[in-house]
């Protein structure tokens, strides 16, 4: 488990293995371990195309993220899930729904308020 030591008294508190921040939500896959934030999941999934444990690189064609600790995919009733295609993650909540789709989305911070792009073409002439 990855444990966090940043704290007096947070000795218990897991945190995410790739950004360290509180492990609110994690992914599982097969393997069992819990040990990356939906956020990392995501960009592990989508960008590096990384679909195997960091931990152990056990294969895991699907995860499912879950604020339950103790939740898993294999016994999971999977009517009361979300399922994300683009990153093969079953979720828990219409909200991490939500937060894999504004990941996706194009968007210019420096605008205020923040712009959405169609595409990162679009957004690559906003830029410019």
């Amino acid at each position: 488990n990855a444990k966090g030591h940043e704290e007096a008294g947070d000795e218990d508190e897991e945190v995410c293995m790739c950004c360290s921040e509180p492990l609110m939500e994690a992914a599982r896959g097969a393997c069992g371990h819990r040990i990356t934030c939906l956020v990392c999941t995501l960009r592990l999934r989508e960008i590096l195309r990384e679909r195997t444990c960091i931990l152990c690189t056990q294969d895991m064609p699907q995860v499912l993220v879950s604020v339950d600790a103790s939740r898993s995919l294999q016994d999971s009733d999977r009517a009361g899930l979300y399922y994300d295609e683009a990153s093969a993650a079953y979720l828990d909540s219409h909200a991490s729904l939500a937060t894999a789709a504004a990941l996706r989305t194009p968007t210019c911070f420096d605008c205020s308020p923040p712009s959405t792009f169609a595409d990162m073409h679009q957004l690559g002439k906003h830029l410019s």
